[in-house]
């Protein structure tokens, strides 16, 4: 499959003239600074349901990744579907970014997430002669994530306990420049140790990857999922992922599971494999 990410010099610009449409232009401001690790609970701030929002679709912009190279700002496409978010980074060697990245794909799955009628994000990389851009739809983000975006913004805890984890731990595969999630949901049972809930079954719902999850990300009490309605909730909010696979602590029955597997409500399929530990 062919890329449909790097336009350049006067395609570019074509491009942008022929949009017919009354761009807003949020100035750059002078002092930016360099992100290291992102903030989410500031990324969450910038919320908004309207790409028309410029202060937070600004703000927002600047709380990503390479924030430190949005000299020129942002343009928010407004006049006519489809809504896009242009952010324009300036960089000495636009080739040097010509390869899909995954902190360009956190930047898309994170604004699509937190505007809500942003149906287009645009990274374009310029020295203000040539470009590179990278153009991602709000469906082809939701086919690599796995679920509709919208779900992860209706509040924070979904945004912090479920976007980010599955962005935190997935892995893309690059291939022709086409990047591909697999379509696989892994959902680890597991008992509490925590006082009063000591023994209560707990769900942690993890991205299928190619590796074994590790101990941490398992057994991590601040994403795992306390009620089934939970899982079913996210299951029923992810139209892309075909199989669901089940894995239980030793000391949960085999009978449990069973249990559990007749009240999730998953659109693919379904397998349960036994132990995990």
């Amino acid at each position: 499959m062919k890329s449909k990410y790097v336009v350049s010099g006067i395609l570019l610009f074509l491009l942008f003239m022929t949009m017919g449409c009354d761009n807003v232009v949020v100035p750059s401001e002078k002092n930016l600074r360099v992100i290291q690790d992102l903030d989410y609970e500031q990324i969450y701030d910038f919320k908004t349901p309207y790409i028309g929002d410029s202060v937070k679709a600004s703000g927002l912009a600047r709380s990503l990744h390479y924030a430190d190279l949005l000299h020129d700002g942002i343009e928010l496409q407004t006049s006519q579907e489809p809504y896009a978010l242009i952010a324009n980074y300036v960089v000495e060697q636009p080739e040097n970014y010509a390869t899909l990245t995954d902190k360009m794909l956190e930047n898309a799955a994170i604004i699509f997430a937190l505007i809500d009628n942003a149906d287009s994000v645009v990274l374009k990389f310029s020295d203000r002669t040539n470009s590179v851009v990278h153009t991602f739809e709000r469906d082809y983000v939701e086919q690599l994530v796995g679920m509709k975006l919208s779900f992860f913004g209706e509040s924070y805890d979904a945004f912090s306990n479920g976007l980010i984890p599955v962005l935190d731990v997935q892995i893309w595969e690059e291939e022709e420049q086409t990047v591909i999630l697999t379509k696989i949901q892994e959902l680890y049972l597991w008992q509490s140790q925590d006082g009063d809930n000591a023994g209560q079954i707990l769900a942690t719902l993890l991205p299928g990857t190619n590796r074994e999850k590790t101990a941490q990300e398992i057994y991590n009490y601040e994403i795992a999922l306390r009620d089934f309605e939970a899982v079913n909730e996210i299951l029923l909010q992810n139209d892309f992922a075909r199989r669901l696979y089940i894995r239980q602590d030793l000391d949960i029955s085999k009978e449990e599971v069973l249990d559990i597997s007749r009240e999730l409500e998953f659109k693919g399929h379904l397998v349960t494999i036994g132990g995990m530990r």
